[in-house]
């Protein structure tokens, strides 16, 4: 757990922590990446999108006060 005794959202807690699924769901492609089971080139792609979520939060966050939707409105759904 990090704190700088900042005030901000639940959910960005959580991703300063590095808690939050997309920095789990981008080790997840690191880990399959250095194991052979994914190519890397589709793991680069999928970390750069998870990074450029993050980003978008961050922006939101701190100018906005709130968390962006792909946080706020995110439903689990069944595997097809």
């Amino acid at each position: 757990y990090r704190e700088d005794g900042d005030i901000t959202t639940t959910y960005d807690m959580r991703v300063y922590s590095h808690l939050d699924r997309f920095h789990q769901a981008k080790e997840a492609a690191e880990i399959l990446s250095a194991n052979g089971k994914i190519d890397q080139a589709a793991a680069d792609t999928f970390i750069a999108k998870m990074d450029d979520t993050l980003a978008k939060h961050f922006e939101v966050t701190r100018n906005e006060g709130r968390d962006i939707a792909e946080f706020t409105d995110w439903k689990w759904s069944t595997l097809k």
